[in-house]
């Protein structure tokens, strides 16, 4: 049993009302959400050739599909909603390492590159001013992260990163953007980018996907819309071999969108869909009045406070989606069904979050132990069958010395939480324990599988 099974072992000892608060996202082994768009569009051809293609469930395909749909329209589309709204979106993808969600990121990479060209897909960690001068050339950008650790890392323990987190906030908001920087001993002129647009996707593991230790952590969590795995969707002997002709008429329809170009009307009282729409709205609101004073609910009704507009968004995707499967259907025009598949889907990923929440210490303990465990265990001088020794000292020593410095271990985390997971998971065991001294054996034999 792998130590993420092992995390997830006492969700048979919840309470009944949270086992259903959690039915969308069950955590047991093979079950995933089901993925919630609409069957008549030309999200489904791309569905059913990835499903020969990736492992990755089908709603972590739709995820990651979505945002490249959202990448791809750009500031073409909106409604207007207070100001215009575009339907840019930012969508986090998450399962354990070896999820199987790369794949699902790297089919739509491919998708997404050969509709807006390669230099129009931007990913990786840059500074604050780097960011600029590429939306300067290009302000409406597709931001893909496959390996959004690394990402997450960077904007959690640098200040340039830190910075960029915060950026990302407007960014998400298509705000214009003007900056100042100081070249050398100089400070240059203010530049100034009028609009922008950007939808991101990032796809990372349970112990970063939480955007903890950020000071835009909050909004950051707000903005995304959660897509979450604990097991990947299913086992391919042999991958298909992709034929470009096959490859071509998938994505045929997709680069119709670059054509796609106009106004959502406004959802007032005259519009036939405005019943539905208030009925949506009511629903968010009787959701986020059953919230508690906890710190996680607080957290999800931030994202309550994001689901209409995340609504909006998704059904705009999904109605030109429908458009472009059926040219009889309007593209630029609210369709009940359109909106009630973008709630559904909207709600889905507020159940993800929320499941996040509540299990993300055991996640994040989980991932942790295990890269605790490996290190002792890959640097011991010990010979092969020697017992691994090793004090508290010498753990605290090795792997929370510097407990004030920002993102790093804690020694209340590491005696606290994950050394106890490891001895309840078998691969430490404590010999000796005396006043202060606390000695541990690791047990390199006992590693589970995967």
């Amino acid at each position: 049993m792998s130590i993420i099974a092992k995390a997830l072992e006492v969700v048979d000892e919840l309470p009944q009302e949270v086992k259903e608060a959690e039915a969308e996202v069950s955590p047991a082994p093979g079950d995933a959400p089901t993925a919630i768009f609409p069957r008549d569009s030309i999200l489904t051809p791309f569905l059913d050739h990835a499903a020969g293609v990736c492992e990755a469930p089908p709603h972590i395909v739709l995820g990651c599909l979505l945002s490249v749909c959202a990448g791809i329209l750009q500031r073409r589309v909106s409604v207007l909603f207070d100001r215009p709204k575009f339907a840019n979106l930012f969508s986090i993808v998450v399962s354990r390492a070896g999820g199987r969600k790369g794949g699902a990121v790297s089919l739509v990479s491919t998708l997404a590159k050969e509709i807006l060209g390669t230099g129009n897909v931007i990913c990786g960690s840059v500074s604050e001013e780097a960011l600029f001068e590429s939306y300067a050339d290009i302000p409406d950008r597709l931001w893909i992260e496959s390996e959004g650790n690394s990402l997450l890392h960077n904007w959690g323990k640098t200040h340039y990163g830190e910075g960029v987190s915060r950026r990302v906030l407007k960014l998400y908001d298509c705000e214009d953007w003007s900056q100042r920087f100081k070249g050398g001993k100089a400070q240059s002129e203010a530049k100034h980018i009028p609009a922008t647009s950007t939808s991101l996707l990032i796809a990372t593991t349970f112990s970063g996907c939480r955007f903890n230790g950020l000071s835009a952590g909050d909004g950051l969590r707000r903005r995304f819309l959660y897509y979450v795995a604990s097991k990947r969707g299913s086992r391919i002997y042999w991958p298909e071999h992709r034929q470009q002709a096959d490859w071509e008429r998938v994505i045929r329809p997709f680069r119709q969108l670059v054509h796609i170009k106009g106004e959502f009307p406004a959802l007032n009282p005259s519009h036939m869909v405005f019943p539905l729409w208030r009925k949506i709205q009511d629903k968010i609101d009787e959701r986020d009045a059953k919230l508690g004073p906890t710190l996680e609910e607080e957290a999800i009704g931030h994202a309550l406070n994001e689901a209409a507009s995340h609504t909006l968004k998704l059904a705009m995707i999904f109605q030109i989606c429908r458009h472009l499967a059926d040219r009889s259907r309007p593209a630029l025009d609210w369709d009940g069904e359109s909106l009630q598949l973008a709630f559904d889907h909207v709600m889905q990923c507020i159940a993800a979050q929320e499941f996040i929440g509540r299990y993300a210490v055991r996640f994040a303990t989980a991932e942790e132990a295990e890269a605790v465990y490996s290190v002792v265990v890959t640097e011991a001088p010990e010979k092969a069958g020697d017992p691994i020794l090793r004090t508290q000292t010498d753990l605290t020593r090795r792997f929370a010395a510097n407990p004030s410095r920002a993102g790093a271990m804690k020694p209340s985390d590491l005696h606290g939480r994950i050394m106890p997971f490891l001895i309840a998971d078998g691969r430490a065991t404590i010999v000796k324990q005396e006043g202060k001294l606390t000695v541990y054996r690791f047990n390199p034999d006992s590693k589970p599988d995967g």
